[in-house]
């Protein structure tokens, strides 16, 4: 054999063996979640149970943290609400399932229900936008890490981050007030989005500011599951957050 048809021989094997190396690498890979979308308008609804979807092809999870009766969420004149009855804390969780390996925007609309002021309560509830990279076994609440947690009340909001330690607290990475608060009379809507590009969130409070809020936690600890909560410290005297319509896209 010439030297000539021996070095071509040696390219050849050297080229398949190189391919089948970088076969073996990927093969084994998994592929990336296929970006998909949620977006329910509550306010297009009947009266009723909560929907088990936020569309044909996505399932809706539902629980909720409290005692007493009223936690379960209905839809109830175009809106998605609470009737907790217990003088401690009660929160409700709506998530979707993974919609891709990130979320690139969540938002909500949604009213405050007027609240009922005993005294000595604290009365304010709030809404939460959760973006996680896993939900808590058995249950449709979100578990860490959160790559966004985002607590809205009638007068301010703040956007807080976690690991995946669950006994850590959540980390505040961004605040604001409102210069006139939110109404709580269960008609004036609000609403809010969120848009997320690798380590940045851009929040679009219903006041009408816009607010840019870079943290490299925000990226490392990105997930794909949108849930939307309600909370309240004290589930039957404070407001309650009402959801009108929801929605989250994913991104692969």
């Amino acid at each position: 054999m010439s030297r000539l048809m021996r070095i071509g021989t040696l390219v050849v094997v050297a080229v398949v063996a190189a391919a089948a190396c970088v076969w073996g690498f990927t093969r084994g890979e998994p592929t990336p979640p296929p970006a998909r979308s949620v977006d329910l308008d509550l306010s297009k609804l009947p009266d009723g149970p909560a929907p088990d979807r936020f569309g044909p092809d996505e399932p809706a999870a539902y629980s909720w943290k409290g005692e007493g009766d009223g936690l379960r969420p209905r839809v109830r004149g175009g809106r998605l609400e609470t009737a907790p009855q217990t003088t401690g804390a009660a929160a409700t969780y709506m998530t979707s399932r993974r919609l891709g390996a990130g979320i690139a925007e969540i938002g909500a609309r949604w009213v405050f229900e007027a609240p009922v002021r005993p005294k000595g309560a604290a009365g304010r509830g709030a809404i939460a936008l959760v973006v996680s990279d896993a939900i808590a076994d058995g249950a449709a609440q979100p578990a860490p890490p959160f790559g966004l947690h985002l607590v809205v009340t009638a007068v301010n909001w703040n956007l807080a981050v976690k690991g995946r330690d669950a006994a850590q607290p959540l980390t505040v990475i961004a605040a604001g007030s409102f210069a006139s608060p939110l109404a709580e009379d269960g008609r004036t809507a609000n609403e809010i989005r969120v848009g997320i590009r690798g380590t940045t969130a851009t929040i679009e409070p219903p006041d009408g500011t816009r607010r840019v809020v870079t943290d490299a936690r925000i990226g490392a600890w990105r997930g794909g599951h949108a849930t939307f909560e309600t909370y309240a410290n004290h589930g039957a005297s404070d407001s309650r957050g009402a959801f009108e319509r929801v929605w989250a896209h994913g991104e692969r």
